[in-house]
C-alpha cells in the first residue's frame, strides 16, 4: 500500500467565493497539471451549524469581535445573527479562507514533484495549500517552486 500525505487547497482570506468553486475547478486542475483524479478532489462548501458553532466559539474566546461580524453582514446584506449559517460561513471564509479541495500525495519522490507543481498552480491562482489537521500553510521557497519544468 502506498503511503500518502493528505493536504488541502484553501482560498486566501479577504474574499468570498462561489460555494462550488472547488468542484468546478477540479477537471481543469487535473488536466492542467496532468494529475490523477485521486490526487486532487474538489469539494463543495455548504453552510451548516458547524459554522455557527465556530463563529460563536471564536467570539467567546475573543478571537472575533461580534461588532465586526455585524458590520460585515450589513455591508454584504446578510442576516447579522450569529446563529445564521450563511452569515457565519461567509464571515469565517472572509476572515480565514476555506477549503476548496483535498490533496492525496504519495510520500515519495513523485509526491515531492507533485507538491511543487501544485504549489506553483496554487500561488498562480491565489490559493494556499494547508495541512488539514495542523492548519499551517505549506510553502516552498521561490527557488523550489520556480525551477519546476
Amino acid at each position: 500500500m502506498i503511503e500518502v500525505i493528505e493536504l488541502e487547497v484553501w482560498t486566501q482570506p479577504g474574499k468570498n467565493h462561489d460555494p462550488d468553486l472547488g468542484k468546478s475547478i477540479t477537471l481543469d486542475v487535473l488536466r492542467e497539471l496532468n494529475l490523477k483524479g485521486s490526487v486532487f478532489k474538489g469539494i463543495g462548501y455548504y453552510p451548516d451549524q458547524s459554522h455557527v458553532k465556530n463563529l460563536m466559539a471564536s467570539i467567546g474566546e475573543g478571537e472575533i469581535n461580534e461588532i465586526d461580524f455585524v458590520r460585515y453582514c450589513k455591508h454584504k446584506r446578510l442576516n447579522p445573527s450569529v446563529k445564521n449559517e450563511e452569515s457565519a460561513a461567509a464571515y469565517l471564509e472572509y476572515l480565514y479562507g476555506r477549503p476548496l479541495a483535498w490533496l492525496h500525495l504519495p510520500i515519495d519522490e513523485g509526491g515531492d514533484f507533485l507538491i511543487k507543481k501544485i504549489l506553483v498552480w496554487a500561488a498562480k491562482n491565489s490559493f494556499t495549500v494547508v495541512h488539514p489537521y495542523l492548519l499551517y500553510c505549506i510553502v516552498g521557497t521561490v527557488m523550489d517552486i520556480t525551477t519546476i519544468e
